[in-house]
């Protein structure tokens, strides 16, 4: 039983690594095609960091970005004009933490056709005058 267990598992395992080298054949030969998405999001990013804000963006796929880069640019339509849970100037990335929830580093993307798609490699900047910040996410 035991050994039949094994050859299982190892056959299975076989099966799953074929799978995902042909799954990632198909993602290269789908990656062949470029893209670019704009979008918009506003709202109250409600329980988060940043307070009302307007966003605009674009999703691109291409050969440097197969998995997708997202560029989005956000401005604070809060009634104080400014970020809330953001400093002026400030500074980091997915590995630093802390954007847009503490201790939380990965961002989601806002494009509405990419809707749960995540990611750790995302840097980003906020203005001087703490009322806007630009994110780039590659996927």
């Amino acid at each position: 039983m035991h050994g039949r267990t094994v050859g299982t598992a190892a056959k299975l395992t076989a099966v799953l690594a074929a799978s995902g080298i042909l799954m990632a054949a198909g993602a290269a030969t789908a990656s062949a095609k470029s893209s670019r998405e704009h979008f918009e999001y506003s709202g109250l990013i409600t329980g988060q960091f940043y307070g009302t804000v307007e966003c605009h963006g674009v999703f691109i796929v291409n050969k440097n970005n197969p998995g997708g880069k997202e560029i989005e640019h956000c401005e604070s339509k809060s009634p104080s004009g400014t970020l809330e849970g953001l400093k002026a100037g400030e500074e980091g990335s997915g590995a630093t933490g802390g954007f847009p929830y503490p201790g939380y580093p990965l961002w989601e993307s806002d494009d509405p056709a990419h809707v749960g798609l995540v990611t750790g490699d995302f840097t980003y900047k906020v203005n001087k005058k703490d009322t806007k910040f630009k994110l780039v996410a590659i996927y």
